[in-house]
């Protein structure tokens, strides 16, 4: 009786299961470091959604601000229009021209609100995003 064949069989089958374990392996570590990228991903995704929850937040608090804002800029307006009928009463000489200092300044004033406005509206747009 001839064993040669069953030997040369066993020992294919056993060369096969060994490539299959070693497949086996190599795809067990190529999953292990797939792994841990998701993981380093995931955190990096915890670490930008903190980011922008605690950026979020300080846009709500700064929409929040928009109220004392027009408020402070209506009293430095109201101080203006005092500061200039206090002017207007203590420069009183033909050398001197007597300036409004409501004209002087409205300009900057109204560039200056108007461009808090469109600050204060994006911000509102964005977060609305």
């Amino acid at each position: 009786m001839d064993y040669s064949y069953y030997y040369n069989n066993a020992r294919r089958r056993y060369y096969e299961a060994c490539s299959e374990i070693s497949n086996c392996q190599n795809r067990i570590n190529e999953l292990k470091k797939q792994r841990q990228q998701k993981i380093n991903l995931i955190n990096q995704l915890k670490i930008d959604i903190k980011n922008h929850e605690e950026a979020l937040d300080g846009v709500t608090q700064i929409i929040k601000s928009e109220g004392d804002l027009n408020k402070k800029i209506a009293d430095i307006s109201n101080k203006t229009n005092q500061a200039s009928i206090n002017y207007c009463s203590m420069v009183s000489s033909s050398n001197v021209i007597n300036k409004n200092l409501n004209e002087v300044y409205n300009n900057e004033m109204t560039n200056t609100k108007r461009i808090l406005n469109n600050i204060f509206s994006n911000l509102k747009t964005k977060k609305v995003t």
